[in-house]
């Protein structure tokens, strides 16, 4: 791991979690089915961002984050996610459309800013791969549509 904030995130977390750290295997990417996934770490990913998923919380709400690194326990698959977390403004704000779509369009394309939360979650909860464009400080987060694998 290459900073000492992810690495002690992830030791708390996993002695919170009493998943035992001397027993679970770190991974850089991840293939789910026919999708792979990679980890901020992973450094031979080229231009794509195949770090930035939306997922689910335990109360099936979507949430956004970067994928830290991927380790597995139990033979269950986990990973390690910086959250990022929704500003105040929203998408709607800058747009002139109906009321009716606003609700709509925030939804698809929430405006979010990356946060200093760690979280670990089962590989299970991923929901899609997301691609970002910068949006004044924050990122404007959407899932991706289409789907390219290099590996």
């Amino acid at each position: 791991m290459t900073g000492v904030p992810e690495e002690q995130t992830l030791t708390k977390q996993l002695h919170d979690l009493q998943h035992d750290i001397t027993i679970i295997k770190l991974y850089l990417r991840f293939k789910d089915k026919f999708v792979t996934y990679h980890s901020v770490l992973y450094s031979k990913r080229f231009t794509c961002i195949s770090y930035l998923i939306s997922y689910h919380d335990n109360h099936q709400q979507v949430h956004y984050g970067n994928i830290i690194v991927f380790y597995v326990f139990n033979d269950v698959r986990h990973l390690l996610v910086q959250e990022y977390h929704r500003a105040d403004v929203k998408i709607s704000d800058f747009l002139e459309i109906p009321d009716e779509l606003k609700e709509t369009i925030d939804l698809f394309y929430p405006i979010c800013f990356l946060s200093d939360t760690y979280v670990i979650i089962p590989a299970s909860r991923i929901v899609n791969k997301c691609v970002s464009v910068s949006f004044q400080q924050y990122q404007c987060i959407s899932k991706r549509r289409v789907k390219c694998e290099h590996d």
